[in-house]
Formats: structure tokens, C-alpha cells, sequence
């Protein structure tokens, strides 16, 4: 086969990694390779590509690479939701919440990271960025405090106790958080007076 190219004048090139000589439709289009084309084929560029992604430093460049491009992505293609993370924001600095920096943007890639699509109690369609430790009981507005919610359950939840309220909608799940019931007490008037008083 690879003789009879070479006969018949078929334009073709060697594999830098194994070597086999394969016509140039067998390796992938480069702009700055030897006859336009990459100096491996195209199943050694797979198998190295699966090597590389499986390197976790590799994995942490191309992600650092790519957050740049999922930012604009996130303004443009999800502008509710950003314009939902803009308003928790100002009302988590209003309440005098810890704050990471994080913007919203920033917000659904952590999502995209963590496979959050959807109202993490029904399933549904998410209509809300809850806090899930809410801001009355000295929650934070950071990325592992934001949970996406649908409007049903978010209201449901309001100001309780997460693990109260998980509870209560998976009660199967009771025996393992109701240690933790009330971890989280609902601060007083003077408390919540105090707080933003010592953050200002």
C-alpha cells in the first residue's frame, strides 16, 4: 500500500511517531508543516491528545487558556443569568457578606465545572442563584455558597437552615444532617446592625 503510493506519485509523507508513510489526507491540516500538514497522523495525534488530557497540569493550562473566551460566552449567551449574579451581588454587599471577587461570568463556568445545570432540589430549569447558606444567617457570596434554584423551591427554602431544608425534601437523607440542624442561626436585628456595622 504504502510503496504503491509512492509508484503512483500519490503526494504523501512519513509519520514522525510511527514512521508508516500515508498519504497526506491521513494527517492533519498545519499551516507551518512540511506540505501543509502536521508531522504526525492522524491516530498518533489522537492518542497523544488522550495522553495529554489525562496530564492534570495540562489539563489546568487549557483551562486557565480557556477562561478568557467562556467570560464573553457567559455574557453573551446567558445574560439572565449574569444579570441575576449582578443583583445577588449587590445585595450580598448590602447585608455586608464575605465576597471572593468573583464575577458572574466566573460563576457559571464554576457551574459548568461542577455539571450544575439545573435547580439542584426538582431538576428543573433554574430560575434563581440562591445562597445556600442564605446572607440573614452570615452566609458568604462566594462560588461554593451559590447554588442554582427554581423559583418554587427557592421561595420554599428562603431564610431556613440548608440542611433543615434538604432535609425536608429528601427525608431520606435526615439521619445524616440532622446533626448539623441550625448550624447556621438566623442573626438577630442588632447582629445583622453589628455585622454591617463592622464592615463598613
Amino acid at each position: 500500500m504504502n510503496t504503491r503510493l509512492a509508484v503512483l506519485g500519490v503526494p504523501a509523507k512519513a509519520c514522525s511517531v510511527c514512521l508508516v508513510v500515508l498519504g497526506l489526507d491521513a494527517f492533519p491540516v498545519h499551516r507551518t508543516g512540511l506540505q501543509g500538514r502536521a508531522s504526525r497522523c492522524k491516530g498518533c495525534h489522537r492518542e497523544r491528545q488522550a495522553l495529554l488530557r489525562r496530564d492534570p497540569a495540562y489539563k489546568a493550562a487549557e483551562r486557565r487558556q480557556q477562561r478568557p473566551y467562556d467570560r464573553q460566552r457567559a455574557r453573551q449567551e446567558d445574560r439572565r443569568a449574569y444579570m441575576l449574579g449582578r443583583s445577588q451581588l449587590r445585595r450580598a454587599l448590602e447585608a455586608g457578606a464575605e465576597y471572593d471577587g468573583h464575577q458572574p461570568e466566573d460563576l457559571l463556568i464554576h457551574w459548568d465545572d461542577e455539571d450544575l445545570y439545573a435547580c439542584i432540589c426538582c431538576g428543573g430549569p433554574y430560575e434563581h442563584l440562591d445562597h445556600n447558606v442564605p446572607l440573614i444567617r452570615g452566609g458568604s457570596h462566594t462560588l461554593d455558597n451559590l447554588v442554582p434554584l427554581c423559583q418554587d423551591c427557592n421561595l420554599a427554602k428562603s431564610g431556613k437552615c440548608p440542611y433543615r431544608f434538604y432535609a425536608e425534601r429528601f427525608p431520606s437523607l435526615k439521619p445524616f444532617l440532622e446533626p448539623f440542624f441550625d448550624t447556621h442561626e438566623r442573626l438577630t436585628e442588632e447582629e445583622l446592625a453589628e455585622r454591617q456595622g463592622g464592615t463598613a
